[in-house]
């Protein structure tokens, strides 16, 4: 599997996860595996994470978002692939655990259709979408309140790649639930923790 030779430099956030892995693999006297999971969208999700927009969405907040590539896992699935790959006597050194690749702003669209609200407003552009993340930011440190748009997601959508998450099915006996399966556990999980409001009836 391909790595950077150096940070990337098109985040703080994907600057840290390549630092991270490096400390542990020039440590020189552990093994180490890496786990890859792409965005969670599931039940257990507490802080709101990847699923922050569809929460903001099916609220009818109609949140300010990039357009790109998002790629997405169920949380379980992820669970399941990082404990085989760290028990398991002979595993890949790397695994990316990911159950499909999809543009943002067209799933958002769809979603939008599912809870009954107004299509989301155009995506942003890149430039656009990190100058607010980075004063919607600013403005959350000051007001102790939730950003509206944060840098990580942002730059995790400007930058998204198609990712291919088949390793971990051959290797690891992964088994990817469907997007529309996740979707469903996640909405009457947040319903149940009050984040939703009932989970909406299955539309086609």
């Amino acid at each position: 599997m391909d790595t950077f030779p150096s940070p990337p430099g098109i985040g703080v956030y994907h600057d840290l996860k390549w630092a991270m892995e490096r400390v542990f693999a020039q440590a020189g006297d552990i093994e180490v595996r890496v786990a890859l999971p792409s965005g969670n969208i599931g039940p257990g999700d507490l802080r709101l994470g990847t699923s922050a927009l569809v929460v903001a969405l099916a609220r009818g907040d109609d949140p300010p978002h990039p357009d790109g590539i998002v790629s997405l896992v169920d949380p379980r699935d992820a669970a399941v692939g990082i404990a085989r790959l760290a028990v398991r006597d002979e595993t890949p050194a790397r695994v990316i655990l990911s159950a499909a690749s999809v543009r943002l702003h067209p799933l958002m669209a769809v979603l939008a259709r599912r809870y009954g609200v107004a299509t989301p407003r155009a995506p942003l552009s890149a430039s656009a979408a990190r100058e607010l993340a980075d004063r919607s930011e600013e403005q959350a440190l000051s007001t102790r309140t939730r950003a509206a748009l944060v840098r990580e997601i942002v730059d995790l959508v400007n930058h998204g790649v198609l990712l291919d998450g088949s390793l971990a099915e051959r290797s690891l006996g992964v088994h990817y639930r469907h997007f529309s399966t996740s979707l469903a556990d996640f909405e009457a999980w947040a319903h149940r923790l009050g984040f939703l409001n009932p989970p909406p009836e299955a539309r086609p």
